[in-house]
């Protein structure tokens, strides 16, 4: 397993030597294990220190350690696994808001599940319901849509609640959240209720 202590560091400016690190990294191919069906998904992220993201109109964003998620739907050709793929290798230009922090930062996890019906919206308002859930930037993925946002912010201990409010999806982890960063109960039994429910896409 990959130290997590590396984790914001590897970028050092150049996008270019981090698209080359990731693709050095045991879980640069998981993606691969996604269905090519149409979806909706939400991108985990683990901070680690301060982060500073220039986002188109949006300008220089700043976001706290601790984290993140962000939502969004795949409808084009490959589906989930063309969409969270590109997301993961960060080789692109930069077109959506979720470019900037997936230039710079690695997905933690990603949750799925299948279906034509785009679900990106009601997936960020039931988020938002998670108690001490937080939008850390308005507007960010939000530019086509009414939403406040698509990026949030929880505390680790609100996984299991953020799992089943979103009616447990489906779950592709590509690293293990930290013990010592504040991990409890509450996220031990999501970890053990994912890891079945990740082996049926829903």
């Amino acid at each position: 397993m990959p130290n997590r202590s590396d984790h914001n560091t590897p970028n050092a400016g150049c996008k270019r030597n981090f698209s080359a690190w990731r693709r050095g990294t045991p879980w640069f191919h998981l993606y691969q294990l996604l269905p090519v069906s149409a979806g909706t998904y939400a991108l985990w992220f683990w901070l680690t220190a301060p982060l500073t993201l220039s986002v188109g109109r949006l300008g220089q964003v700043g976001l706290e350690p601790g984290l993140v998620v962000y939502v969004g739907s795949a409808r084009g050709p490959g589906g989930l696994r063309a969409r969270v793929g590109r997301h993961l290798r960060a080789d692109g230009r930069l077109h959506w808001h979720i470019d900037a922090l997936t230039a710079q930062v690695p997905a933690t996890a990603v949750w799925y599940t299948q279906g034509a019906q785009r679900l990106e919206c009601r997936w960020a308002a039931q988020l938002l319901t998670v108690p001490e859930a937080t939008l850390p930037v308005t507007g960010f993925g939000a530019s086509d849509c009414s939403c406040p946002a698509h990026l949030l912010t929880l505390p680790v201990r609100a996984l299991s609640a953020a799992w089943h409010v979103l009616d447990r999806p489906a779950v592709l982890t590509l690293w293990a959240l930290p013990e010592s960063e504040g991990a409890d109960p509450a996220a031990d039994t999501y970890e053990r209720s994912a890891g079945a429910g990740s082996r049926t896409a829903r």
